[in-house]
């Protein structure tokens, strides 16, 4: 889709849903399961604050209404299944099917559902990693691996043009669609390119093609679409256009808003070329992010100094406002953190420990490292919330950082804020786990156990705070009530 195209595709759109009117979603599940819902925020794509959550009781349709303005595109989690997005538009009414482990749409552009959550991305991920993975093993040329990529792209747009031929979608979504295809494949590929571009004083192949990588890195920002304000309802731009900006060629004179310094943006820095409409999307999003996982990348000061008094009516200037309350300033500060002393050896030792004795452990296996295991850290209120409800039970946070990463443990406990009781693993505790919950299988993370007074374990997969219809049921076989 060239930049011209796309403007005009989004001028359209903008155009005939003049007004913003209620689309209608429902759900049905064969099986309990809680439902989480991330509507746009400031008009943008959503993925890293819950707006609706539900817990779905099997059979019971549940249902949502929700105001769309031009196209929406809105994730939808179902905890401990998967997470998938549904592309909405003013007035659509759609119904998501779980049945014997399958999904089905019913409604508005059903088949693009269909296509969009689950018929193809995954696969292609799939099969771009083993093709780039055959060229780090010198099979095939890159010049052979980038056809065939393309080939994947210009297949799915004309999947995408069969559907609205066949009468299956939309004019408006298959434009859409194509859009988002285009964008999801550029970036799969830039970020193939970078990371062999990054090796290339190692990689004797590498600087044999790098005329070749660097060429492709530019063709592919040359072709991304012309900015648009709705851009940022689609999922993937900001990553697409975050990496463009980070990209080394990337250069121009940043204009500093006045009171501010570069150090109050850092990193992002480059962020400023875009127009001010974008900021509170593109610096709150980062923010967030780096919240999220814990980073200590950014003046978080000073960036959220810009944006709320820039912005103080965004939707993520208010989100923002709650979660940097949350942190402490030091960790010694935090009255709910504790650190266990001594030598732990084994769960029974940790159970005997006077802080614990006589009570049930809720544990939680991680590492400062460990993307997935800070993902679930942001569920901590709705997991302490659900722990209340029972007599006796602690939080335990077990991680596997080695002595190297004392320090990093510590920063990720503050900046999550994690309440409850921390110790890193002793080799000879570590040698326990191994041996009761894997056997010789990889040592996987994040893990929850419930453990019993004794040291019994009684529970060693427990589901994931992100599923707490299936946690709660868990912990209800083991656990009274208070």
């Amino acid at each position: 889709m060239g930049r011209n195209t796309c403007l005009l595709l989004l001028s359209f759109i903008a155009y005939i849903n003049a007004t913003a009117q209620s689309a209608h979603l429902s759900f049905l599940s064969d099986v309990d399961v809680t439902l989480w819902l991330y509507y746009p925020m400031d008009n943008s794509y959503n993925t890293l604050v819950e707006s609706e959550r539900g817990d779905l009781k099997a059979n019971e349709i549940f249902s949502y209404e929700l105001d769309v303005k031009d196209f929406s595109f809105i994730k939808c989690q179902l905890a401990g299944i998967t997470h998938f997005d549904l592309l909405l538009f003013p007035g659509d009414s759609i119904k998501v099917t779980y049945e014997e482990n399958r999904f089905s749409f019913s409604g508005a552009n059903a088949t693009g559902m269909s296509y969009l959550t689950f018929d193809w991305s995954y696969t292609y991920l799939m099969d771009i990693d083993s093709l780039f993975g055959e060229y780090g093993k010198n099979k095939n040329s890159i010049e052979f691996i980038d056809q065939r990529v393309e080939e994947m792209k210009f297949r799915e747009k004309v999947a995408v043009a069969d559907l609205y031929k066949q009468g299956d979608i939309t004019l408006e979504y298959a434009e859409l669609l194509g859009l988002y295809v285009s964008i999801f494949f550029d970036r799969c590929l830039y970020l193939k390119y970078e990371r062999f571009a990054l090796s290339e004083k190692t990689s004797s192949q590498v600087r044999q093609d790098s005329v070749f990588i660097h060429n492709k890195v530019n063709e592919i920002f040359s072709r991304m679409p012309e900015y648009h304000s709705d851009l940022f309802k689609v999922p993937r731009y900001i990553y697409h256009i975050i990496d463009y900006l980070t990209y080394p060629t990337t250069n121009g004179d940043i204009s500093i808003p006045e009171g501010y310094s570069a150090d109050d943006f850092r990193i992002v820095l480059p962020y400023l070329h875009l127009p001010r409409e974008t900021h509170p999307v593109i610096f709150g999003f980062s923010l967030l992010m780096e919240l999220r996982f814990g980073f200590e990348s950014l003046n978080r000061e000073g960036l959220y100094a810009y944006l709320k008094n820039h912005f103080p009516d965004s939707e993520y200037v208010n989100v923002l406002t709650e979660k940097l309350q949350e942190i402490p300033e030091v960790l010694e500060g935090a009255e709910d953190i504790f650190f266990l002393e001594g030598e732990i050896s084994s769960l029974e030792d940790l159970v005997h420990l006077p802080e614990l004795a006589g009570k049930y452990l809720f544990i939680d296996l991680w590492a400062s490292w460990c993307g997935p295991c800070q993902v679930e850290f942001s569920y901590k209120k709705q997991l302490s919330s659900l722990l209340s409800e029972y007599t006796h039970i602690e939080s335990v946070y077990i991680s596997i950082d080695d002595t190297r990463m004392e320090e990093a443990w510590k920063q990720k406990i503050a900046s999550f804020h994690l309440s409850g009781y921390h110790l890193r693993s002793s080799q000879k505790l570590m040698e326990e786990l191994e041996d009761l919950l894997y056997q010789g299988t990889p040592f996987t993370i994040p893990r929850y156990l419930l453990v019993d007074p004794q040291g019994k374990i009684l529970n060693d997969d427990l589901p994931r705070p992100s599923d707490p219809t299936n946690l709660r049921k868990a912990l209800d076989e083991w656990l009274e009530k208070k």
